[in-house]
């Protein structure tokens, strides 16, 4: 069981015609239905919105076999990502991500998460390392909300 924890964005991207239109994703979003698509048993920690694309991430997680560690789900809106290119076509990427669905979670809350999910897996400290879940690091950094929390995987 790999348990991954973070951001399920939209992109919302700058078209010629000066549209916007959206795309589900974020990092660990992409990695964890990857992940899924090799027919890896995942849970996804992270509380989705009560949004439109919080139905629609939740709707792509239980599509590729994605468990979500909670039924529960965030009145925070889902975070975006604006992305548009400058003159050279460089793309830019503000964020907005203060007060979002992703990060309206405690770390006791996710500790509470995993253990239920893990069912007697190892239990590893987060190093706050960068290392893939995959490779049994937490990949959280200092400014997460799992940082020093105590991360489970099977082994």
């Amino acid at each position: 069981m790999i348990v991954t924890f973070g951001e399920a964005l939209v992109d919302m991207i700058h078209t010629p015609d000066g549209r916007f239109g959206a795309a589900l994703g974020g990092s660990v979003c992409n990695f964890t239905l990857a992940a899924a698509r090799q027919s890896l048993a995942l849970t996804y920690l992270n509380p989705l919105s009560q949004d439109a694309f919080g139905h629609g991430f939740a709707d792509l997680l239980k599509g590729a076999g994605v468990t979500p560690a909670s039924s529960r789900r965030s009145a925070c809106p889902t975070s975006l990502a604006i992305v548009t290119l400058d003159a050279g076509k460089t793309p830019g990427y503000p964020f907005h991500g203060q007060g979002v669905a992703e990060r309206d979670i405690t770390p006791r809350q996710a500790c509470a998460l995993r253990g239920r999910r893990a069912g007697g897996a190892a239990a590893q400290r987060c190093g706050c390392s960068a290392a893939s879940p995959l490779a049994g690091g937490c990949g959280c950094s200092a400014a997460s909300p799992l940082a020093g929390a105590t991360i489970s995987r099977a082994p």
